[in-house]
């Protein structure tokens, strides 16, 4: 579930560039948020999740639902329908496929499941931040109460 994001003239708050995750749960991944350029480094055993008893059918498979424990407001709905800790950006490291995130800007969904091989792109993207990292490198709960903050400061305004 790597991915390389790229949409010419679309401007957000945030929007994800790339994201890897190795064999041994190392995640890189690099966004635009506000204008700055983030990496965060971070390895899936480091995110904890509540599994809720809530279920719902996404994309016709069962899924529950599973937010960030201790963290700011983010929910998934995952199935162990498919035997994998993987899903789209960076939610990851579940009991299943990650089929539907909800996050502070937007809602993901996976519509369709392929394997491909690994981009050329997305290799030299890892192997480059994985060596030095140009600035701070956040990991995924520093950079996820960045956001929580961001988004605090536009209700109180």
């Amino acid at each position: 579930m790597d991915s390389l994001h790229s949409e010419p003239g679309v401007s957000s708050p945030g929007q994800i560039e790339f994201v890897y995750t190795n064999s041994d749960g190392e995640m890189i991944a690099e966004e635009s948020f506000m204008k700055s350029t983030i990496i965060i480094k971070d390895k899936l055993s480091n995110i904890e999740w509540d599994i809720l008893d809530e279920t719902k059918t996404v994309n016709e498979r069962n899924c529950q639902n599973a937010i960030i424990k201790d963290g700011p407001e983010i929910s998934v709905w995952f199935s162990s329908e498919i035997s994998t800790n993987r899903g789209p950006g960076y939610f990851q490291g579940l009991f299943g496929l990650v089929f539907e995130a909800n996050d502070f800007f937007s809602t993901t969904f996976v519509t369709e499941i392929k394997n491909i091989e690994k981009s050329e792109a997305i290799n030299e993207l890892f192997e480059k931040y994985k060596q030095s990292p140009d600035g701070k490198v956040y990991s995924l709960k520093e950079f996820f109460l960045l956001k929580q903050n961001f988004i605090k400061t536009l209700k109180t305004e």
